[in-house]
């Protein structure tokens, strides 16, 4: 047992004004585009209205220590107008850029953080599953970035699930955003001078598919004419020459993970390294929770 007088008393470095009463904290929440690969960063293509869309309740915020324990969790109260929520339900008000640039769409909310004797350190952010979300909290942050669940979670009545966008900075992996001691205020005016930046990315890949150049030549509408390898482009069937058309009725992925993570998981390896760009806070390569190593 210990004893100590007033005199002996030290500072709780955590300590912060805000945590006495209501605590804010704003947020510039920015959405990466759906481009799953690096080869054409100068190709970047906004989501559509559909894919993007978030409601103002199915948004949780997660906070943590600088040691990624659980401190508490937070959601959306204001915006950068300062008015209030919208009634629930009502859709995220996203600003949307049109500049080409891996940012599609960004927005100011103001979080009311729940109760807390700690100041948070870092934030991860769960979009469109506040039931994955609930699952979190009250874990440690190893455990969040460890979560694989059924990939059919992952697309919701509400929407893409988002989760933080995962990349590689300075040779250290970013789960999450961090938080400084000043960023938490007592009022949500101060809080919006000065926001925490969070990247949120789709957790469900966007695929993209299209002719081959050969087979696009010969395209009419809704079909194209086989190669014969001929001038004429011509084959013998029953006995005379005729010109074979294919009709497309549909396409499909011959497969897909039934399993992934909620936070994407990657490496800091030479593998990782022609796929990662932390100027634009994104991994375009992750680990397959299928998978052992890569």
């Amino acid at each position: 047992m210990v004893a100590c007088t007033n005199d002996d008393v030290l500072d709780n470095p955590v300590e912060n004004p805000a945590l006495k009463g209501n605590s804010y904290l704003s947020v510039n929440l920015s959405m990466g585009n759906p481009t799953s690969r690096a080869t054409q960063p100068e190709a970047f293509d906004n989501g559509t209205t559909e894919e993007a869309a978030v409601k103002d309740n199915n948004v949780i915020f997660l906070f943590y220590d600088a040691a990624g324990n659980y401190v508490t969790d937070g959601t959306i109260q204001y915006y950068s107008d300062g008015n209030t929520t919208p009634a629930a339900g009502s859709d995220l008000v996203w600003n949307v850029n049109s500049n080409g640039t891996n940012i599609e769409r960004d927005a100011n909310p103001v979080i009311v953080l729940g109760p807390t004797k700690v100041a948070p350190a870092k934030v991860i952010a769960i979009l469109n599953n506040n039931s994955l979300a609930n699952t979190c909290k009250g874990k440690n942050m190893s455990a969040t970035q460890d979560l694989i669940t059924n990939t059919t979670n992952y697309i919701t009545d509400t929407g893409f699930v988002m989760s933080n966008s995962t990349y590689v900075k300075d040779e250290a992996v970013v789960y999450a955003s961090d938080i400084a001691p000043e960023q938490i205020c007592e009022s949500a005016e101060d809080a919006l001078l000065n926001p925490v930046n969070i990247y949120v990315e789709r957790v469900a890949a966007k695929i993209t598919w299209k002719f081959g150049d050969d087979i696009e030549g010969h395209m009419e509408e809704n079909m194209f004419l086989m190669n014969s390898g001929t001038a004429t482009g011509e084959y013998m069937v029953n006995g005379a020459l005729t010109q074979l058309r294919v009709e497309i009725y549909g396409v499909k992925p011959n497969a897909y993970n039934e399993t992934s993570s909620l936070v994407k998981k990657i490496g800091t390896g030479t593998y990782f390294e022609s796929w990662n760009s932390a100027a634009n806070y994104r991994s375009y390569w992750a680990e397959d929770a299928n998978y052992t190593g890569v």
